[in-house]
């Protein structure tokens, strides 16, 4: 019981704490900073830790653990995060002095949706158009550069297993330009799904629905091809987010409602793609993912690192760095604790990375100073974003980064490989960056003809 009574102090503390970080805690508001409290901390995490800590719960894969006290170190770690992270938010707001998150909050409910740097040109239209092309040719790509469509495959009748070896293989066997099919696909794609769905939901015109609709097939296509559940989800939390900053707040029981859609399809997904017949046995399974699952990896890689393997200490960061700097890449801490745990598996092509909580691949690196400073840098991190996002204009681009990064934020991941250096992430932002770049020379070549226009008869 004592485990219980911290974990739920620590939980209010942290509630408490988050709120100042988030400006609100409503989950009829909900958005980036609230998301990460309720989604991956306290679901994914601390409700993980203390079924797994009580044992309530138990899954296959943590029944390859050696030492008890790595139940307990799991527990703690899962505690420190979540006081650190919003500290960590905290303290960046007065860095940054922002005195009220929920007074910018407030202000960017009220502002009306707008171009970039005009409240009524969007001057980036024709690029996020011509980017979304581009989208639309890299699913097409992808598709014709993988050898075996899982979901096609499914559909003619495929067994589980066969299906698991070609989820992989679709992703690690790709033939063609991965980081093509990465970018413009995988990542650029929903962010343009969403712009095109905000254009439509501000000017609701007949084009802007055709442009919705196609970038809503492609991108789905895209996320769904290879029958992985978790980016449809992602992809739907993002469209939640958004209508909260569009509405300022969304009713209890339309999110009632847009959860139990949700769960419906992750459990009709996992009984299709697992060959599970009956309903009870899916619903476990899914439970099992959404909770235990996502930090299993923590468990595995506090026993892994170092008694079966080295420190990383930042290798994994990048082969194309270590190639130029001259050091020994290793894999991802991910990786490396799948092929312990799993070595047939993986070398059968049947898995591929193992899930975890960022202090899980921070410890891999760094050990004990990785897990102490990794909540601080993550938490700063996501509240540079979220000011960021606040303190700019409500445009369908801005609002569509948003939309993203809250079903993106990669607390589930890589710390490494998913906040110091997320090669993926980095590119689209520049890409974003760009487009705003050439939307401001645009904007203020048409300002300086209108001038130049009405000059003379002054």
């Amino acid at each position: 019981m004592i485990p219980i009574a911290v974990s739920l102090i620590v939980a209010a503390l942290s509630f408490h704490l988050f709120k100042k970080a988030a400006g609100t805690m409503d989950v009829r508001q909900i958005n980036l900073i609230s998301l990460v409290f309720y989604y991956d901390l306290v679901t994914m995490s601390l409700f993980a830790s203390v079924m797994v800590l009580n044992n309530w719960a138990q899954s296959y894969t943590l029944s390859f653990l050696f030492f008890e006290k790595t139940d307990y170190y799991v527990w703690l770690s899962v505690l420190y995060v979540m006081v650190a992270m919003p500290v960590a938010m905290i303290v960046t707001c007065r860095i940054l002095n922002v005195k009220s998150v929920n007074s910018l909050l407030e202000r960017y409910f009220r502002q009306p949706v707008a171009g970039l740097f005009d409240k009524h040109a969007h001057c980036e239209l024709p690029l996020l158009l011509a980017f979304s092309v581009i989208s639309c040719i890299s699913v097409i790509y992808t598709l014709m550069s993988t050898e075996s469509i899982p979901i096609l495959e499914m559909i003619r009748g495929a067994s589980p297993d066969q299906l698991a070896l070609m989820r992989v293989q679709a992703k690690r066997e790709f033939s063609g330009i991965g980081q093509f099919s990465t970018i413009f696909g995988t990542l650029l794609g929903p962010i343009l799904l969403y712009v095109s769905y905000i254009y439509y939901k501000k000017e609701r015109k007949k084009a802007f629905l055709i442009w919705f609709l196609i970038m809503l097939l492609f991108t789905s296509t895209m996320l769904f091809y290879h029958l992985a559940k978790a980016p449809i989800i992602k992809l739907f939390i993002g469209f939640l987010s958004i209508q909260v900053m569009l509405k300022k707040r969304i009713r209890l029981r339309k999110q009632i409602v847009f959860i139990s859609l949700l769960l419906i399809s992750t459990v009709f997904l996992f009984k299709v793609t697992k060959g599970i017949d009956e309903t009870r046995m899916a619903l476990s399974g899914v439970f099992e993912r959404i909770t235990i699952t996502q930090l299993e990896g923590v468990y595995h890689m506090y026993e892994i690192f170092p008694g079966n393997h080295e420190f990383i200490k930042g290798r994994s960061i990048s082969q194309v760095l270590s190639a130029i700097l001259k050091y020994d890449y290793i894999e991802p801490a991910e990786r490396i604790a799948m092929k312990e745990i799993y070595p047939t598996a993986v070398a059968e092509g049947r898995v591929g990375t193992m899930s975890t909580l960022f202090i899980g691949d921070a410890w891999a690196n760094f050990g004990l100073i990785g897990v102490l400073i990794s909540p601080l840098i993550v938490g700063a991190w996501l509240l540079v974003i979220y000011v960021f996002i606040l303190k700019n204009s409500k445009s369908p681009l801005i609002l569509g980064f948003y939309g993203f990064i809250t079903s993106h934020n990669y607390i589930q991941g890589g710390f490494m490989n998913g906040i110091i250096f997320n090669s993926g992430l980095l590119s689209i932002i520049l890409i974003l960056f760009c487009i705003g770049v050439a939307a401001r020379f645009v904007n203020h070549s048409k300002k300086a003809s209108r001038y130049i226009a009405v000059a003379p008869h002054r």
